[in-house]
């Protein structure tokens, strides 16, 4: 292969994982609490023969992984009781059967045993790590700091934790995130306030992820004609190299 094709090949890769990153971003740019992921770039060094790039260490570009834009998505007002949301760094923790996860979705309901779930029926667990649980027919309120009150007393403390490192936090599916050595074991989160009422957009920009789309796209295209074109020119040579050896 020739150096104009191995370029716009490792260029090419590149951009379709950069699509393939976008495309899940604006897929989920209606979820709850969903934090945004862009492509890492890198380079790698390749080394080509002689007869194809001189001989010569060559870098190309390369995504060897994706990074999670923790930036807070704007508070929107729903007005349901149901809805909770945080301002500041911090996540609810639900229990999993996988075990504990981390989340910016507040979306909760309150299952027909009284326990205080999120969307999924994952219980929302308290500042001793258990669960909260409710009267099914009764209001309840949760304050700034997270207390949970019904009937005028307190039932529980949603625990909202936050993390030494929270870059390191493994995305587990949609919204939810795994702790592990890395990013360090929960703390509370004193910093963050807690807001019923209201949710967490995504934080997914969709007009900007859409002209990103767009350019992505054209040099995809633009790429892919290099191939193209460097095929074409390998075709050629090879067919004048015949003609001169008859």
């Amino acid at each position: 292969m020739d150096k104009l094709s191995i370029l716009a090949a490792s260029g090419l890769r590149g951009r379709l994982e950069a699509l393939d990153v976008l495309a899940n971003n604006l897929a989920n740019s209606a979820t709850s609490g969903f934090k945004a992921d862009h492509e890492l770039y890198s380079t790698y060094a390749g080394e080509a023969s002689e007869s194809m790039m001189g001989g010569v260490m060559s870098a190309l570009p390369d995504v060897n992984g994706r990074w999670t834009n923790f930036q807070q998505g704007t508070l929107e007002l729903t007005g349901n009781p149901q809805d909770v949301a945080i301002s500041g760094q911090g996540f609810f923790t639900v229990k999993s059967p996988t075990g504990p996860l981390y989340s910016r979705d507040g979306h909760m309901k309150v299952a027909k045993d009284g326990s205080l779930t999120n969307a999924d029926g994952y219980p929302l667990l308290d500042s001793s790590g258990k669960g909260i649980t409710l009267v099914a027919s009764q209001a309840f309120e949760i304050a700034t700091n997270g207390q949970v009150r019904q009937g005028g007393q307190a039932v529980g403390q949603l625990a909202v934790v936050k993390f030494d490192k929270p870059e390191a936090l493994e995305k587990t599916g949609y919204s939810y995130f795994k702790a592990n050595e890395t990013s360090g074991k929960p703390a509370p989160a004193t910093d963050a306030d807690v807001h019923q009422g209201k949710i967490e957009a995504s934080n997914v920009a969709p007009a900007e992820s859409a002209v990103r789309l767009v350019s992505l796209m054209r040099q995809a295209e633009f790429l892919q004609r290099a191939i193209t074109m460097g095929a074409d020119m390998s075709k050629r040579a090879i067919e004048e190299v015949g003609r001169v050896g008859n």
